[in-house]
């Protein structure tokens, strides 16, 4: 795939949080970051990813990073990715609002360069301003035996 500044990625990943059809995303809580849950890989032909307890191993490299998650009934939330191995930020998210009382959901983007010199853990933390059990995460897709999909994180390894 070639960058508008001219450069190629030599390899591409996506994971997630999947869930059942109607498995909702989780409840939020408040005063802190919470850790998104991930646990699928959907796309990692070269094997640049590896997860584990809702975190995810980067070998030596530079890497774009992509991610994005939906909060319910959140009033103000925002996405981090984290580094986890140096407690440093990777990148930080849009800041997004949806309704504390009316059913709205609304997701929180976020993208970073990384460039890592050895094998690194990540993961994506979420605040939210009002907590919400069951449905804070996202409510489910309940459509046709489909995955209810939450968290998204999109890994390019440049070459």
């Amino acid at each position: 795939t070639n960058l508008p500044a001219g450069g190629t990625f030599a390899s591409y990943a996506i994971i997630c949080d999947q869930k059942g059809t109607n498995d909702s995303g989780g409840s939020t809580s408040t005063g802190t970051f919470n850790t998104r849950d991930l646990n699928t890989e959907l796309v990692d032909d070269d094997g640049i990813v590896s997860i584990s307890s809702n975190q995810f191993t980067l070998q030596a490299g530079t890497y774009l990073l992509r991610a994005h998650a939906p909060a319910y009934k959140a009033a103000r939330h925002q996405i981090l990715i984290w580094n986890a191995t140096d407690s440093t930020i990777a990148a930080v998210g849009s800041s997004e609002y949806c309704h504390g009382t009316s059913g709205t959901m609304t997701r929180s983007f976020a993208q970073g360069r990384v460039t890592i010199g050895a094998a690194k853990v990540f993961e994506i933390r979420h605040r939210v301003g009002q907590a919400e059990t069951t449905y804070g995460f996202g409510v489910a897709s309940n459509y046709d035996l489909q995955p209810s999909i939450y968290t998204v994180v999109e890994i390019f390894k440049e070459s």
